[in-house]
């Protein structure tokens, strides 16, 4: 018996980022999903199940901190590796470092290698 594929949402209001990442994951296997920001993300989490969501920090809207404080509200909140662009928030705090409070289980700065993505996301579902 073929396990099914693990789901995958990415949250990021780049679109063209959103594809790449899409085609690549889909790729090595992954049943990927996309939202362009935080709401977005949150009305398809409550339609589906996700098993990992790949979440941008800064995104119009509701972004990637305020969907991770939401995710950590959820029993069964999906593990998270936190992206950005960012060097720090409004107060003065590194964003990565926020999420990973918030629950994210590894932030990576953009641009990234995908390779590395990639492991990053393995590691996370692995049981």
């Amino acid at each position: 018996m073929i396990a099914p594929a693990k789901r995958i949402l990415i949250v990021d209001d780049e679109r063209e980022l959103r594809s790449v990442l899409h085609e690549f994951l889909e790729e090595d296997g992954f049943d990927v999903l996309e939202a362009g920001n935080g709401r977005d993300a949150l009305d398809l989490l409550r339609a589906t199940t996700i098993d990992l969501a790949i979440v941008d920090l800064f995104m119009p809207g509701m972004d990637g901190l305020e969907l991770l404080s939401e995710l950590r509200k959820q029993d069964a909140a999906p593990k998270i590796v936190a992206i950005s662009g960012g060097s720090e928030t409004q107060s003065g705090d590194i964003p990565l470092e926020v999420a990973c409070r918030l629950g994210a289980s590894v932030g990576l700065a953009k641009p990234f290698d995908f390779e590395i993505l990639l492991s990053h996301v393995k590691s996370c579902l692995e049981p």
